[in-house]
C-alpha cells in the first residue's frame, strides 16, 4: 500500500511538471552531457525485521516485533551524463543525512532500537531525453551504518556497517543552460546486520532482518 501511494504521487508530480514546462511554447535545444553537482530534500520511511538469539538459553533465532521509522532527509549528489541521440546514460553518487529511529516497544519484552543517521548510494542513471526533459531509471549499490540499542536492560549500543542495493526512477528538467530540477523516488535495501549486545548481565546477538526504506526527494543541480 505504501509503495503504491508513493508511486502514484511521483507519477502525478512528473506528469504535472512535464505538462507545465512545455505548455504553450516550443522546446529549445539542450545537451544533457556533462558533469553536475547538486542537493535535494525529501522524506522517507521503512520497516526492519527484528530477531535475537542467545547461545546458552535460546540457541535458535527468535522473531521479535518489527521496527518502523520515518524522517525528513537532506542530501548532496554528483554525477556525469552522456547524451547519445535521444538517450542519456551516466553515473551518480549521493550522500544522505536522515533521522531514522525506531524500536519495537509496541511489543512485550525487551525493547530493541535501531537508528540510521546517514547512508549513500552509487548508481547508474539512464533515461529518455525529450528536449529539456529527462525521464530516467536508476540502480546500483547502497551503503550505510546503523546503531543498535537495547533500552530496557541498559546494554551497550553497537554500530554496524551495512551494504545493499538501491533502485528508483525520476524526472529531471533543464532551466537555462546550467540549472536542473528533479523529483526522484528510490527504494533502498541495505540487507541485514548481526550485532552482539553486551552488558553486566551478559550478552546476546541481534539481527536486523531487511533494512529497507523508500524515499521521495526533490532537488536541484548545476551542470558544468
Amino acid at each position: 500500500m505504501r509503495h503504491r501511494f508513493v508511486l502514484h504521487i511521483l507519477g502525478f508530480s512528473i506528469a504535472w511538471l512535464a505538462a507545465g514546462s512545455t505548455a504553450g511554447r516550443s522546446e529549445p535545444a539542450f545537451d544533457w552531457s556533462g558533469v553536475y553537482l547538486g542537493g535535494a530534500v525529501g522524506y522517507g520511511g521503512g520497516m526492519t525485521g527484528n530477531s535475537w538469539t542467545n547461545s546458552g538459553l535460546y540457541p535458535r533465532w527468535e522473531v521479535d516485533g518489527d521496527i518502523a521509522y520515518r524522517s525528513w532527509l537532506g542530501s548532496i549528489h554528483a554525477g556525469v551524463l552522456q547524451q547519445v541521440d535521444r538517450w542519456a546514460i551516466g553515473l551518480e553518487a549521493d550522500y544522505n543525512w536522515v533521522g531514522f529511529s525506531g524500536d519495537d516497544s509496541q511489543f512485550a519484552g525487551v525493547v530493541n532500537g535501531l537508528e540510521l543517521e546517514h547512508y549513500g548510494t552509487a548508481r547508474v542513471r539512464a533515461g529518455r531525453v525529450m528536449g529539456r526533459s529527462l525521464f530516467y531509471g536508476t540502480g546500483g549499490v547502497g551503503f550505510g551504518e546503523i546503531t543498535k540499542t537495547d533500552t530496557s536492560l541498559n546494554y551497550d549500543s553497537v554500530r554496524a556497517k551495512v551494504v545493499g542495493w538501491a533502485a528508483g526512477a525520476g524526472y529531471e528538467r533543464a532551466f537555462g543552460q546550467n540549472w536542473l530540477a528533479r523529483i526522484e523516488y528510490q527504494h533502498i535495501d541495505l540487507g541485514e546486520a548481526v550485532t552482539t549486545l553486551q552488558s553486566a548481565l551478559g550478552s546476546y546477538s541481534h539481527r536486523a532482518d531487511g533494512i529497507r526504506f523508500d524515499t521521495v526527494r526533490v532537488g536541484v543541480s548545476y551542470k558544468f
